[in-house]
């Protein structure tokens, strides 16, 4: 049974009360329950109105078992909003407060968190600051994880409003989604530094009208969480919605793929909000997930006998598996490579997907030409990773260990790569880059 409070219901046995916090100088919505037992879980929102409102349906779950604690983020729902730079770090910040205030932390019992969406992506940032004060991480379709430019992508992929993300907050003006739209589309050629906006009040009121909402987006899209992903080794559950389109299920791969001690689950038939949308399945899983241990994933390299060759010449939707020596793809379209270990893949005129593969060349691991490739969570040991030529690459999670270049342009073409929270050789690179010609 809930309770109303204005627009917005609480759990009947949780306790809401107002407090002032030091990271914005605001004062913010607090939820409690559960305050007889002795571990606490913290619920993290995502953008929009609702703040709080979206766990509504887990708090009586968990409260069987665990301290909760709810807020409304500051800037969001009951909580004081403000001209404030509304970064993950900064909540991050405000977060560490919470947790040292009123949960169980202060009995030194490290806490889980929750996050979802814009709140995964805050947690993740988090956890990633104070490992030491966290039991568990749990992501929720978290959003702002893949570089601004592939959540363009996916959007047109997947026949959303391009807009989609930022169609989750309460902005209304038309031209301040115009221009964060367009600046999830195509961020090179926006001029005004994004960095100046979000760090200037007075650029912040300009451009975003202060709304909150409209600089927490706009500074998500900013964050690069690669380091956090690579170097995070905290237990993390990751949900997701199999049909989300504002945070694709790649993203929920990837993080998999990545995070050195995780667990994925798919919920069928839900969106964004899976805790809404398919609430039963929902709380079954993260109860689970929360008395489970998750495993450490073992990342080495390993062997692999390959001894026949596969092709794809003019062919639709080829779907490939398995392990072989060479992958030769030719004038195809919408091929499939997942769980696929392989010594050489060489794509021409094609445009080819690979999902969570491995390549291992004494030589160039893919040759691309004239193709677009999507990678999300490969694994390369190469002499040289990629070469490519006049063609589109749209990496996500792609590891590269390579005795020369990561990756190199040849044929006298130039290719463009979009670059998500991937790793060539010890850095982290998130950004679009083009490749000129190699010929020195």
């Amino acid at each position: 049974m809930f309770l109303c409070s204005g627009s917005l219901i609480q759990a009947q046995d949780a306790e809401g009360f107002y407090v002032e916090e030091p990271e914005f100088n605001a004062r913010v919505y607090m939820l409690e329950a559960g305050k007889s037992h002795r571990d606490t879980v913290l619920l993290v929102h995502g953008l929009g109105d609702s703040g709080s409102n979206d766990w509504s349906d887990v708090i009586p779950a968990l409260a069987k078992h665990y301290h909760v604690i709810a807020m409304d983020l500051p800037g969001f729902a009951r909580s004081e909003k403000g001209n404030h730079l509304y970064s993950p770090t900064r909540y991050a910040r405000f977060l560490k407060w919470v947790v040292d205030q009123y949960s169980s932390y202060r009995n030194q019992r490290p806490v889980t968190m929750i996050g979802h969406s814009l709140g995964g992506a805050i947690a993740l940032r988090y956890a990633s600051m104070y490992p030491e004060t966290m039991n568990k991480l749990v992501l929720v379709d978290a959003a702002g994880i893949l570089h601004r430019s592939a959540y363009a992508s996916a959007a047109v992929h997947h026949r959303r409003n391009r807009l989609s993300l930022l169609n989750m907050t309460s902005t209304r003006p038309k031209e301040i989604g115009q221009w964060l739209g367009d600046l999830i589309i195509s961020s090179e050629n926006v001029s005004l530094p994004v960095d100046e906006v979000l760090s200037s009040p007075r650029m912040r009121a300009l451009f975003l009208r202060q709304k909150p909402s409209a600089i927490a987006a706009l500074a998500l899209l900013q964050e690069n969480f690669s380091r956090a992903i690579y170097e995070l080794h905290l237990p993390t559950c990751i949900i997701w919605g199999e049909n989300d389109g504002v945070a694709p299920l790649r993203t929920g791969r990837l993080l998999y793929a990545r995070l050195n001690s995780s667990s994925l689950d798919v919920i069928s038939h839900a969106n964004h909000i899976p805790m809404k949308e398919q609430t039963a399945e929902f709380n079954r899983l993260l109860l689970h997930r929360l008395t489970q241990t998750t495993e450490t994933k073992n990342q080495s390299e390993g062997s692999f006998t390959a001894v026949k060759n596969i092709e794809c010449v003019s062919q639709k939707n080829m779907h490939i598996s398995g392990s072989y020596h060479d992958i030769f793809i030719n004038k195809c379209r919408g091929v499939k490579l997942e769980n696929v270990t392989a010594r050489n893949i060489h794509i021409d005129n094609s445009d080819v997907d690979i999902y969570d593969s491995q390549v291992r060349s004494l030589q160039t691991g893919i040759v691309v030409r004239n193709s677009t490739l999507t990678a999300t969570a490969l694994d390369i040991y190469a002499e040289t990773g990629i070469s490519t030529s006049a063609s589109k690459l749209d990496l996500a999670g792609v590891s590269i260990q390579s005795n020369k270049e990561a990756v190199i342009s040849s044929g006298g073409k130039q290719s463009t790569a979009l670059i998500s929270v991937s790793k060539f050789q010890n850095g982290y690179i998130h950004g679009i880059y083009k490749f000129p010609d190699n010929k020195n």
